[in-house]
């Protein structure tokens, strides 16, 4: 895409429960989701070393018989998140539901990306929309570095 010719309109979303893509398993309102790094996906809190916990179910869903990734649950993020909205790369880099909860890229200056080679970090992906493109929650910096 081109860079822009002329201000924008910047579209901001508070996000504390979002639907995310869960592992085929059975989960119940109140325990801990966590992310797991290994495959993308929210599942049950466990011992592991590829999981973050990042708050609690918001509901009890059970996708034990589906497949991972298959289907969306609601969790209540221990941290509410700023999000940002962004142009979707037309092309071959295109945000895809499978993205959501990975980090994502620059591609211009108002638009995000899958593809990290040769452009700058962006932030973590969270919501996809067809008309509003690509929610981030950007990474910040705080005195000492990147928070």
């Amino acid at each position: 895409m081109a860079a822009l010719s002329q201000k924008r309109v910047p579209i901001e979303e508070r996000a504390r429960v979002v639907a995310l893509p869960m592992a085929a398993v059975k989960v119940y309102q109140g325990g801990i989701a966590c992310w797991d790094t290994a495959n993308g996906v929210v599942t049950n809190g466990k011992a592991s070393t590829t999981l973050i916990k990042i708050g609690e179910w918001e509901v009890s869903y059970d996708n034990s018989g589906g497949v991972s990734g298959g289907a969306q649950v609601l969790v209540d993020l221990d941290t509410e998140f700023m999000l940002r909205w962004y142009d979707n790369d037309p092309g071959g880099g295109a945000l895809v539901a499978a993205n959501i909860g990975t980090m994502v890229y620059i591609l211009d200056d108002h638009t995000v990306t899958s593809t990290s080679a040769g452009n700058s970090f962006a932030g973590r992906l969270w919501k996809l929309n067809s008309i509003k493109g690509a929610a981030i929650q950007s990474m910040g910096f705080t005195a000492t570095g990147l928070a």
